[in-house]
């Protein structure tokens, strides 16, 4: 029963069995999930900070827990680090958009933006995150991720906060 639930999170929902774009996809959908998160429920600061951290752990122990059954470093199965990449990207959402227009062209314009900036630096990896993706541990799967996360907030933010999106 573990095993399963194990797989469950570390395919996010059988997302990353897909044949192809795997990561891709389970940023899709989780940046789906996480925005009628803000929508639905308007978590306050300390919440968003509190599910990024559990998510973080689950994610690493499950990806732990992956990797000793399977024998494999970083199999492209494993997509929930894409998952915790894309939460901290669209970070503190309900803080840089009004929430009383749901489902607005700006929300979606703000989400495009931070899908595609992160799929790219996820994907390109700049020097100091593709470095630490050369390290073959568990941390290093999540931590490139969490990083391009942290990169795409940064880059969102501002351009939100300077009106260009």
């Amino acid at each position: 029963m573990i095993d399963r639930f194990n797989y469950i999170v570390v395919t996010f929902f059988y997302i990353g069995r897909m044949p192809f774009l795997q990561g891709t996809l389970a940023s899709f959908f989780s940046c789906l999930v996480i925005y009628f998160f803000f929508i639905f429920l308007v978590p306050s600061f300390y919440l968003q900070i509190s599910v990024l951290i559990m998510l973080l752990f689950i994610a690493f122990l499950s990806i732990k827990r992956y990797q000793l059954k399977s024998n494999h470093y970083d199999p492209p199965e494993i997509v929930i680090d894409e998952v915790c990449g894309m939460m901290i990207s669209i970070l503190f959402f309900n803080y840089l958009n009004d929430l009383a227009n749901s489902f607005s062209s700006e929300h979606i314009r703000y989400l495009i933006t931070a899908f595609i900036t992160f799929r790219i630096l996820d994907g390109v990896k700049p020097s100091f995150i593709y470095r630490i993706q050369l390290r073959n541990s568990v941390s290093s799967i999540l931590l490139d991720d969490v990083l391009c996360g942290l990169l795409t907030l940064l880059i969102v933010s501002t351009l939100k906060l300077s009106s260009i999106i």
